[in-house]
């Protein structure tokens, strides 16, 4: 039997920002820079960071900084600096696009 308003790892991943910050102990949120278009440009806007999931606490991720986007909005890709890929997303886009000034 679960506990009321305790997630367990099998349930992070239908978890919003708010939910997914209020359960440190089981899940951790996943942000991306998202890649922008600036004087003609491709940058990763570290600045304006977005939340793209929540994954269950546990899994080590690659020391590497993958570029992913999710499979309904392949036009939009996103720096993962966790190294983590959301579970259903994709690899895309450009990978070593420099952070914005």
């Amino acid at each position: 039997m679960r506990a009321a308003g305790v997630a367990f790892c099998d349930s992070c991943g239908t978890l919003n920002e708010a939910e997914c910050l209020a359960e440190p102990s089981e899940c951790q949120p996943l942000y991306g820079a998202p890649h922008i278009q600036t004087n003609g440009d491709v940058c990763a806007d570290y600045t304006a960071m977005e939340f793209l999931a929540c994954q269950a606490n546990g899994g080590a991720c690659p020391p590497a900084i993958p570029v992913v986007c999710d499979p309904d909005e392949p036009d939009q890709p996103y720096d993962s600096p966790s190294g983590c890929i959301p579970a259903g997303w994709i690899e895309c886009g450009e990978m070593g696009v420099s952070g914005c000034d």
